[in-house]
């Protein structure tokens, strides 16, 4: 019964992307953008088969069809993180570190990101910049056991060179690349932007915002 269950959730799961893939592709750009909010509660599932793939291209597509929002929130969905499962262990008491958990192993988290960055800034440059800083913030908050009092999320260590873009598709790194990335393309499209993209950091007290 479990087996025929998983069977059925896998095909509502491709059914649903085949349908929003396809509907963006001919240019239905509306119709595929109301199937968003079913393609994000699946990207919670376990169960992936080409979606990550296919998410990292309907976010382009959407962002390109004038479904700017509708992108950002599949985007979000695709994107989210979750605490390290193993965070609720007592087996490591002394470790004080943890795993941020993303919903797509790394290679394929960073190749959505890599797919649908441009797209997204051309639609939304500052709703991008918010959507990638409060990622880093929870790829920051996530990365402790414990609620980090302080300010430093000790990310230079992984990636000690921003500017240089990201050589790893460890989850901080491409996020805080990302973050980067969405901001400096926003303020050389329009330099007035830049007082408006620093509002947008200001409330993060992590220190990679301040790099």
């Amino acid at each position: 019964m479990k087996k025929l269950f998983l069977a059925f959730i896998a095909l509502g799961v491709a059914t649903s992307v085949i349908r929003a893939d396809t509907l963006v592709i001919k240019g239905s750009d509306t119709l595929g953008a109301k199937l968003v909010p079913q393609l994000s509660r699946y990207a919670e599932s376990p169960i992936k088969l080409l979606l990550a793939e296919k998410i990292s291209n309907l976010i382009p597509g959407l962002a390109k069809g004038g479904q700017g929002n509708a992108a950002l929130q599949l985007a979000a969905a695709a994107l989210s993180l979750a605490p390290d499962p193993r965070s609720s262990k007592n087996d490591d008491a002394l470790r004080t570190t943890a795993e941020p958990e993303p919903r797509f192993r790394d290679w394929y988290y960073a190749r959505i990101i890599h797919k649908s960055l441009p797209a997204l800034v051309e639609a939304n440059g500052l709703g991008t910049v918010d959507l990638f800083s409060r990622l880093l913030d929870d790829a920051a908050r996530l990365s402790f056991r414990e609620e980090e009092k302080g300010d430093e999320d000790y990310f230079y260590i992984r990636q000690p060179a921003i500017e240089l873009g990201t050589g790893r598709d460890d989850v901080p790194s491409v996020l805080l690349c990302a973050t980067r990335e969405s901001a400096v393309k926003v303020i050389s499209a329009d330099p007035a932007k830049f007082d408006a993209v620093m509002q947008i950091f200001q409330p993060h007290k992590w220190a990679s915002f301040r790099r």
